[in-house]
């Protein structure tokens, strides 16, 4: 859900995936291939389809993006706010895994262990962050990220 990645068809009605860059698009592309098929984009948000819980086909899970924070190098990281289904607010995060982990609420050595070895072997990670948050949270910050924008 939080990604720029625009989806198009062919001309077979296939679905093709548009990303800004080769790591937005490997993600979504492997959370489809998990389940998770991303499906539309619009303005205000943008479709999933997933299994049923209670395995009785697919459901359409219609997210609202409520604000984005873009990737950038000072960042190193891309932040959306969105609503769920389920009505909750969820700040979701991925970015460059030293960035991530400096803000993450608890350690995970395996994490870490799985994380060195890779940068040993010379790969690129990312790591993905969630934190639920409550209305009157997403307000006042919502309140600052509008004047920010304006600024």
């Amino acid at each position: 859900v939080s990604h720029t990645v625009m989806v198009t068809e062919d001309q077979f009605g296939k679905i093709k995936y548009e990303a800004e860059s080769p790591d937005e698009g490997a993600l979504v592309e492997a959370a489809s291939a998990l389940g998770w098929d991303f499906r539309s984009r619009t303005n205000q948000g943008l479709a999933v389809n997933v299994a049923r819980d209670d395995g009785r086909g697919i459901e359409t899970l219609q997210y609202t993006v409520l604000a984005v924070n873009a990737f950038n190098s000072a960042r190193k990281r891309m932040s959306a706010v969105v609503r769920t289904p389920a009505d909750e607010i969820l700040v979701l995060v991925k970015g460059a895994d030293n960035v991530m982990l400096e803000r993450a609420a608890s350690r995970h050595p395996l994490l870490e262990a799985h994380l060195s070895e890779f940068a040993q072997e010379g790969l690129r990670t990312l790591v993905l962050g969630r934190r639920r948050i409550d209305a009157a949270e997403f307000a006042d910050w919502h309140a600052e990220y509008e004047r920010a924008q304006s600024a």
